[in-house]
């Protein structure tokens, strides 16, 4: 079993984090991420945009939001493009959506991996 630290996934916007934490989305994210990794968690998931903000942890980091481009939708404020992410070795991505709500998820599944083999 592994346990991940929540930071702010990729529907919270800016002010969303100013209201109700009183720091930008990047100071909140940093935060979080450093106090899971001290309360013991093996990884922590957040926002692929705010992807660096955890890098110097050493930790496993999931990405929420991961959408290729045109596979868009309204529940994600940042989403993470599959291109922005290649090469990492130390994140996993979470790409739902795009997969599993087309025609052909076997074929979307394939075109986000040849996105991240790029």
């Amino acid at each position: 079993m592994r346990i991940y630290a929540v930071t702010l996934l990729s529907h919270y916007d800016e002010e969303y984090c100013r209201r109700h934490f009183g720091r930008t989305r990047t100071e909140e994210t940093r935060l979080l991420a450093e106090e899971g990794v001290q309360a013991g968690a093996d990884g922590v998931i957040l926002s692929g945009d705010l992807c660096e903000e955890a890098a110097h942890l050493g930790t496993l980091r999931v990405l929420t939001g991961s959408r290729p481009e045109g596979a868009d939708d309204d529940r994600h404020e940042t989403p993470t493009r599959p291109e922005a992410i290649a090469g990492l070795m130390d994140v996993e991505a979470v790409c739902g959506g795009p997969i599993m709500g087309t025609e052909d998820p076997v074929e979307a599944l394939a075109s986000m991996l040849r996105s991240l083999a790029k």
